[in-house]
């Protein structure tokens, strides 16, 4: 890959939750793509975290939108969590071009693919760093193309 090529996945405006078992890093490195990283357990606070800045970041009605979750350190979840992500999944998933998860561990993927078969749509899961990383940076270039044409 050229250095032109090269786009900056973990820069952007950053927002952090931290819980008593675990927390979670949100980034924006373009526009419209938005990056959960897991750390430890995740519990309900998590998720409430997650509506309200993904709201105040994106809106009622901003569409192509690009969401990459990394739960590669993602050691487990409580049940309200999972489900409440589940419904948080299926009301956002349709606004979205890309959905991708990023697995390890077998529980985790376990809520995940309940997850996915809930919300139906187009969210892929992938249990490999490079695939997750590629994708990452093809949406960011690609939003930033759709941005700067939509502000010349």
């Amino acid at each position: 890959m050229a250095l032109e090529d090269a786009v900056a996945i973990d820069d952007g405006p950053s927002f952090f939750h931290r819980s008593e078992r675990g927390e979670l890093r949100i980034w924006l490195p373009a526009p419209t793509v938005m990056v959960f990283k897991y750390k430890g357990h995740t519990d309900v606070g998590h998720i409430e975290f997650i509506e309200r800045t993904f709201d105040e970041t994106f809106g009622p009605d901003q569409n192509h939108l690009h969401l990459f979750v990394d739960s590669e350190d993602q050691t487990g979840y409580d049940a309200e969590f999972r489900k409440r992500t589940s419904a948080w999944s299926s009301r956002v998933e349709p606004r979205t071009d890309t959905y991708c998860v990023f697995v390890k561990s077998r529980l985790v993927a376990i809520g995940v693919a309940i997850t996915v078969l809930a919300v139906g749509g187009r969210v892929s899961v992938v249990s490999n760093r490079n695939v997750f990383r590629s994708r990452l940076e093809a949406s960011v270039r690609q939003s930033l193309a759709r941005a700067k044409t939509s502000n010349p």
